[in-house]
């Protein structure tokens, strides 16, 4: 995403994709991913069974109270990006929500954590049992912090990592 120092903010219509068809070697120009929020990310692209991408991002627009976390689709491969839908409203909510990331399940629901910093650091979760095309309300899952990232082991359990800005206070693992 792109940032501006001097204001320390997201850029509205800042999110940029880049892919490399050759493990990294060379990469594409940006494409940009065009929303109406100041904008970030810090998760990766999934695919769904249809092919379709999907993205999660967080942001603001004017006049939000708190951040909100949303999806974003691709039909065409990543060359474009529109059908956005929302996964967490923090103005409604009155919560920020951020940093959301999603991981497709064996069984095809896409599960989403997302950082809530709010009184607490509560790391909460919301499923798409359809694509994306509609969330579950955000619920708390656990206490935690920055960019909680899942992985699906082949038993069908869930490992969550995130950057934890507990441990230096508590001495908790980020795991």
């Amino acid at each position: 995403f792109e940032y501006d120092g001097d204001k320390r903010s997201t850029v509205v219509n800042g999110l940029k994709i880049v892919r490399s068809r050759d493990g990294g070697a060379s990469w594409t120009l940006p494409v940009e991913v065009r929303t109406d929020a100041l904008a970030a990310t810090s998760a990766p692209v999934i695919e769904v069974p249809s092919g379709d991408l999907l993205l999660a991002y967080y942001g603001s627009v004017k006049g939000d109270s708190h951040p909100s976390a949303w999806a974003i689709r691709s039909v065409d491969g990543g060359n474009t990006w529109d059908d956005e839908v929302v996964i967490g409203n923090g103005p409604a909510h009155g919560k920020p929500y951020q940093e959301p990331n999603l991981v497709l399940l064996d069984n095809d629901d896409i599960l989403s954590t997302i950082r809530s910093d709010g009184q607490a650091k509560i790391i909460h979760t919301s499923v798409s049992r359809d694509s994306g095309a509609t969330w579950s309300s955000p619920s708390p899952g656990f206490i935690g912090s920055g960019t909680p990232s899942v992985l699906q082991l082949g038993s069908g359990d869930l490992v969550v990592l995130y950057r934890s800005k507990l441990a230096r206070h508590f001495g908790w693992p980020a795991l």
